[in-house]
């Protein structure tokens, strides 16, 4: 990389500013991310130096911005689950495993005790998981 290094993306969190890098360096762009280690040390002191900046050489700083946007925008669309697989999960989630009714109850079990610990140490120890059971055999799951 030559002396002429231009900063083509600002981050708040090392690992955005490292997957940026990862991506550029991907294609063949050199690049360097910086102020890294200030910025962690003292997350304020992002605000004063602009954040944790990736960096290129300036002959390459057009093509690093044209592949930025271009992965920024992909990652702004939503994505549309495959509606097989969703239909499938629900379907299975809804039904006993043992006897396939879908007459299933849901409950949590345990839930006493997390809100007496948020009460007297100020956060919750021992969440449950849900308890499901089937109306039809009173099969128990989680």
């Amino acid at each position: 990389m030559g002396n002429d290094i231009v900063t083509v993306a600002s981050f708040d969190k090392p690992f955005e500013a490292h997957m940026a890098r990862v991506k550029l360096e991907a294609e063949g762009i050199r690049s360097i991310v910086s102020d890294e280690h200030l910025v962690t040390m003292d997350p304020l002191l992002g605000y004063a130096v602009g954040g944790i900046k990736v960096e290129v050489s300036r002959e390459d700083a057009a093509a690093a911005h044209a592949i930025l946007e271009h992965v920024a925008s992909e990652r702004s669309k939503p994505r549309e689950p495959d509606a097989a697989s969703t239909a499938e999960s629900d379907a299975d989630a809804n039904l006993c495993p043992r006897c396939g009714s879908d007459q299933i109850s849901v409950h949590r079990s345990g839930t006493r005790f997390s809100w007496l610990t948020i009460v007297f140490i100020g956060f919750p120890i021992g969440r449950s998981k849900p308890q499901h059971t089937c109306g039809a055999c009173a099969h128990n799951w989680r």
